[in-house]
């Protein structure tokens, strides 16, 4: 007689839920480690210009406002309200 065993197969766990999207306007502080990156904002705050971007990224206009970046949103901070 033939026995078939089922194995349970795990899963990969859950990803965690997505972050909430940055609102468009909002001021915000890099937090990264990127060289480059820091030293175009300077210390300072950009602004982010469009959210509707791949999830987890945002495009965001440094302080001298010349062009956007497309930024991971886990290395920015929000450090303002968004400009309606």
């Amino acid at each position: 007689m033939l026995t078939r065993q089922l194995r349970r197969v795990e899963q990969a766990p859950k990803p965690a839920a997505p972050e909430p999207p940055l609102p468009t306007g909002a001021a915000v502080e890099y937090v990264g480690t990127a060289p480059s990156v820091r030293r175009v904002f300077g210390g300072d705050s950009g602004v982010v210009i469009n959210r509707r971007s791949k999830p987890g990224w945002a495009y965001v206009s440094p302080p001298h406002g010349l062009h956007t970046l497309p930024i991971k949103t886990r290395h920015l901070r929000v450090v303002g309200e968004a400009v309606r």
